[in-house]
């Protein structure tokens, strides 16, 4: 079985993992971040990490978030989040 290289990943998948992390000030009961796995870092920035409490758990302005490329994920890796930080209070 032949060893993955990055170049062999980036041919087989087109999706990367994102770590998405907010700089605006974080309360109990807030998410801070969570890492994603999507096509692009501007689609990590508009990714939720829980869509049912948006306006109560994560930032309304995306524009406050730091995104940062994590790598290429594994061809299997399905899209979504894959962990996220929830400051539980």
């Amino acid at each position: 079985m032949q060893a993955l290289t990055l170049a062999s990943l980036t041919r087989l998948s087109r999706l990367s993992l994102y770590l998405v992390r907010r700089t605006d000030p974080v309360d109990y009961d807030e998410y801070d971040c969570f890492v994603v796995c999507c096509e692009s870092a501007d689609m990590a920035r508009h990714t939720q990490p829980e869509k049912r409490y948006v306006s109560d758990c994560w930032t309304r302005d995306p524009s406050t978030l730091e995104v940062q490329l994590l790598g290429i994920a594994a061809p299997a890796t399905p899209r979504g989040i894959v962990c996220a930080s929830f400051n539980a209070g």
